[in-house]
């Protein structure tokens, strides 16, 4: 039965309606994931070698200080924060990579050294 003072939708047009929407909306969402996970993997792996970089620099240092510094890398500002600690006659150099923007860790590289150790 047709009526002409019909409104509104029926049960059956809004499943259909749902079914359109999601069949569009969910591959389009795993795509956005799958970019997502690739930036961040590739940021992880820039971070981890500018970790080392700085490790291989202050490793030819004579004396090597805590601090912090920010460096560009290509577009995106880093922040790479150096920390010293002395450990019975051994110096332990841990560099830390973060994101300036999100602040989080991505990467941190240590490595041991003779504190009495001189170039």
């Amino acid at each position: 039965m047709i009526f002409k003072d019909e409104k509104g939708y029926t049960i059956v047009e809004s499943i259909v309606a749902n079914a359109l929407f999601l069949a569009v909306l969910i591959p389009a969402l795993m795509l956005l994931g799958k970019f997502t996970l690739y930036n961040s993997g590739e940021e992880k792996i820039v971070a981890q070698e500018l970790a080392k970089a700085k490790v291989e620099l202050l490793l030819q240092q004579n004396t090597i200080d805590a601090a912090v510094e920010q460096r560009y890398h290509g577009k995106i500002k880093w922040l790479l924060k150096t920390e010293v600690t002395d450990r019975n006659g051994l110096q332990e150099i841990t560099v830390s990579v973060y994101r300036t923007k999100q602040g989080k860790q991505l990467a941190e590289f240590k490595t041991l050294r003779y504190k009495s150790f001189q170039r």
